[in-house]
């Protein structure tokens, strides 16, 4: 399982997680931000906030389609 790779985001319990904004940092990444991306979703589903999680994930292919860690993450929270 992929989701042990991630960095804690600020706690948003009770507070809109802003899906469509990059997180900061999103642009200070060697992978274009996909990185960003993809720990916001994990943290997401840690939260289970599934829906969202797949909205980050789906921003992360976007800069990189070919990522076996989102799309494995992706299913993951399809589940």
């Amino acid at each position: 399982m992929i989701f042990g790779k991630k960095k804690r985001l600020p706690d948003t319990k009770g507070k809109d997680p802003s899906v469509g904004t990059a997180p900061k940092g999103a642009g200070a990444t060697t992978d274009g931000g996909a990185s960003v991306w993809v720990n916001k979703g994990n943290n997401l589903v840690e939260s289970s906030m599934y829906a969202e999680a797949i909205q980050c994930y789906d921003k992360a292919l976007e800069i990189n389609p070919r990522s076996v860690e989102v799309l494995n993450n992706r299913g993951l929270a399809l589940a």
